[in-house]
């Protein structure tokens, strides 16, 4: 192994610069502007990026240009996200630290590095603010980067790390994609009545065998559903268990993780940060616990929420203002259910009923009186078919949360020095 030494930011990184402090006007035709609040879990969320003038966007670029292959980092709220720029950026930025790498190899050990507790723990010695946290651009500059001496020894030990994230991101683009497929299997069945329409227009329905497509009808009755369908509401086919209201005095260090309103994050449960309370309350509180798999809504907030617990999740609890989705037939998760409850009519009507000014609520009784609209016979059917597409889906999830417990275990170590290559190589090998 070759000699480590630390450098500064500013000696390891070709500069260390921000993105703006100005707030440009958004526009409805224009350029990203992305900002801390969009970097989560090691990636950027463009998609809720809002627009800036071109004028406005080059004007940000000037000072603070984003290229492949740098590395960016939260400053302000939740500090200390950093994302690798793997691909030539569309974006500018607004309260992010970027450290302009010199070379790809360096972006991808700073990546790396900043992610390691050693770094985590620089970064959070250094911040300032009561209201809310901050790091100065100053203290980034000077944030002390420790690397091998030797290229040689840097690649190999980014590339360990890079094969588990290579492996983790592809098992979260295929999660996405099974879900997607689930999604769009329910829409065409139940909301665009694609199969009825085929058949009214003297067709066979596309993609379905000849048994699934003698369950739909060939017509429409005067309500516009198809002949024969009557309108069932949410409490037909779930019911909804609101969590018990924990106190702050109930928090500990070790224990069960609580399901919050801020967990539920579009189609997933977050629980890498999320509050602990010990196994004796766990157990008292049984009547609240959510297993793994099976989904929870938020009631306050960013109401309308649906997500999935993720494995292992240690007997998860639901807080107050969250409800756990209980399937009428007693499974922990009902394929039916959960793509009905990510649809956007769903969505869209659970917000309509949410009342409140400074936070939106929405009470379960609401969101039980939603109406769809599907027979008996087609939701066991459509459970029979996504049944085993949200099933690859958790199952692809289960495994990226093995690779993501290794990658944790793995990379302290190989950034300090302390775990050889070699032996880290044949562990990756062993699961990846």
């Amino acid at each position: 192994m070759s000699a480590w030494t630390v450098l500064p930011a500013t000696a390891f990184c070709a500069s260390v610069r921000d993105g703006t402090h100005d707030s440009p006007k958004r526009v409805d035709v224009g350029q990203k502007l992305i900002t801390s609040k969009h970097m989560i879990g090691d990636r950027l969320t463009l998609d809720k990026a809002y627009l800036i003038s071109n004028e406005d966007f080059e004007g940000i670029n000037r000072r603070s240009k984003v290229d492949q292959w740098d590395v960016l980092i939260s400053m302000i709220g939740t500090v200390g996200e950093v994302f690798l720029v793997k691909e030539e950026p569309n974006f500018a930025i607004k309260n992010i630290g970027l450290f302009k790498s010199k070379s790809e190899l360096h972006g991808r050990w700073l990546f790396n590095f900043l992610r390691s507790p050693r770094a985590q723990e620089e970064i959070a010695s250094r911040l300032r603010g009561t209201t809310q946290l901050y790091i100065p651009l100053g203290e980034l500059r000077t944030l002390p980067i420790w690397h091998p001496s030797g290229e040689n020894e840097m690649r190999e030990i980014t590339s360990v790390l890079d094969a588990l994230d290579d492996k983790i991101e592809m098992n979260r683009k295929t999660a996405a994609t099974l879900e997607e497929m689930a999604r769009a299997l329910y829409r065409s069945w139940f909301v665009d009545f694609d199969p009825v329409h085929a058949k009214a227009a003297g067709r066979a329905p596309a993609h379905m065998d000849t048994k699934t497509a003698a369950l739909f009808p060939d017509s429409f009755g005067e309500n516009g559903l198809p002949e024969g369908w009557d309108e069932k509401r949410f409490i037909d086919v779930a019911s909804l268990k609101n969590g018990y209201a924990f106190k702050s005095t109930d928090w500990t260090e070790e224990g069960v993780p609580v399901i919050k309103i801020k967990s539920i994050k579009d189609g997933s449960i977050d629980l890498g940060n999320a509050s602990l309370v010990s196994d004796k309350l766990a157990k008292e509180k049984s009547a609240f616990k959510i297993d793994e798999g099976a989904a929870a809504i938020g009631l306050t907030g960013y109401v309308g929420e649906v997500g999935r617990v993720p494995p292992s999740s240690n007997g998860a609890l639901v807080n107050q203002r969250v409800a756990r989705i209980d399937p009428e037939d007693g499974t922990a998760f009902s394929p039916f259910v959960y793509a009905m409850s990510r649809t956007i009519e769903f969505k869209d009507y659970v917000i309509g009923k949410s009342y409140g000014s400074a936070q939106p609520n929405v009470s379960t009784k609401d969101i039980l009186n939603y109406v769809c609209c599907a027979p008996d016979t087609l939701i066991s059917k459509y459970n029979e078919h996504a049944g085993p597409i949200y099933a690859k889906q958790f199952s692809a999830a289960k495994e990226s949360q093995t690779l993501t417990t290794l990658r944790d275990t793995l990379l302290p170590r190989l950034m300090s020095g302390e775990l050889r290559v070699g032996k880290a190589k044949e562990t990756v090998e062993a699961v990846a």
